[in-house]
């Protein structure tokens, strides 16, 4: 810093960690400030171990900006944004802010979503209106393009496995719509599935972007803001992956923090996910007396991805089986590959209730 500003080019903007060697961040931040001739750079201060008073303490230093880590692009580029375009700032200190704050003077957006299966419905209806969107369901591809037909959308989010009208049929029909009006509302495909092979289909039928089911609200929102006109931030990396647990029945910490902690939502969740497994378990026992091969790999599938999105790993493991066994059409195997499944579930329903039953609830334990 002393060299740029000897040279007469200080720097407009320092992003300091607050845990470092030596010197952590507020003490840098207090160098900063005392050496006028550093010239006037705006400070924002990046933590991942956030403590009480460290809002007075950027107050008293003057840092324009506390972010918690991790942080997302588009976050961390709006925040850089906000303190770089008010240039009385440092005349006049405003108000510090942070990642809460960035996301409240985020554009509001009006979102489709055309998805079957109730848990991952609620689970991306919840984690959108958090952020303040509106959401617009569809059951299925029909009902999709009557509601684009009604309204517009910023953007729309399409399930890839969907009666009546499937994905690449209802996209097909909006592209088609869309020829010579100069629209294009981008299309996000949600898929259980994460072959090469699927997203090019996906792709190749008109879709923008493809989304691997079960998704946390980071990749959801990193998805949807790759398509809208914001500047990108090709140095910085996006939000992890969910991590996979397949070894555990049901796993309490990565749900939650799936959900970005918000309990509720996560007691929603296992709820729904209870009162929907009676029907498909059901379903996937009737097929399989009846060896109806499509009929197992719909139930199958379905339950699934509400299996993933609860994060009973070894469960949806052993749908996922089933589901492929059927799809291939050898069903030679299939009576094992329920048995497993049935086995897996009689060992993960105690579980979820008992997750619920913690805070206050008390739903059926038993298909």
């Amino acid at each position: 810093m002393e060299r740029s500003a000897a040279d007469g080019k200080p720097f407009a903007l320092a992003l300091l960690d607050f845990q470092m060697p030596d010197m952590d961040g507020f003490e840098l931040a207090a160098r900063i400030q005392e050496g006028a001739e550093l010239g006037p750079t705006t400070i924002m201060m990046l933590s991942s171990v956030g403590q009480r008073g460290d809002a007075a303490r950027c107050k008293e230093l003057g840092v324009a900006a506390y972010l918690s880590k991790p942080i997302r692009q588009s976050v961390l580029l709006d925040a850089i944004l906000a303190v770089l375009t008010n240039p009385g700032r440092r005349a006049k200190p405003a108000a510090l802010v942070t990642c809460h704050s960035v996301r409240e003077t985020q554009r509001p957006m009006r979102i489709l979503l055309a998805e079957d299966n109730a848990v991952n419905r609620l689970l991306a209806v919840r984690i959108l209106e958090k952020r303040g969107h509106t959401v617009v369901v569809a059951a299925d591809g029909r009902e999709a393009v009557a509601a684009l037909e009604r309204e517009s959308f910023d953007v729309i989010l399409m399930d890839v496995q969907m009666p009546e009208l499937d994905s690449l049929e209802a996209t097909a029909l909006i592209r088609k719509a869309e020829v010579g009006t100069g629209r294009h509302i981008p299309i996000v495909a949600l898929t259980a599935h994460a072959m090469r092979e699927d997203r090019a289909r996906c792709l190749n039928a008109g879709m923008d972007e493809y989304l691997a089911k079960p998704f946390s609200a980071g990749n959801l929102f990193d998805t949807i803001e790759r398509l809208l006109p914001v500047p990108p931030s090709p140095n910085l990396t996006g939000t992890p992956r969910r991590r996979e647990t397949t070894g555990v029945t049901f796993d309490r910490s990565a749900l939650l923090a799936f959900v970005d902690a918000d309990v509720k939502l996560r007691n929603e969740l296992i709820t729904l996910f209870l009162a929907e497994c009676p029907r498909l378990v059901a379903a996937i026992r009737r097929s399989v007396e009846q060896r109806h091969a499509g009929e197992i790999a719909t139930a199958a599938h379905t339950l699934k991805g509400a299996l993933s999105a609860v994060a009973a790993n070894r469960a949806a493991m052993a749908a996922d089986r089933l589901d492929r066994l059927a799809r291939g059409g050898d069903l030679s195997d299939v009576d094992r590959a329920h048995t497993e499944l049935q086995d897996e579930l009689k060992a993960l329903l105690p579980e979820l209730n008992a997750a619920v039953a913690e805070a206050g609830r008390t739903p059926a334990d038993r298909l």
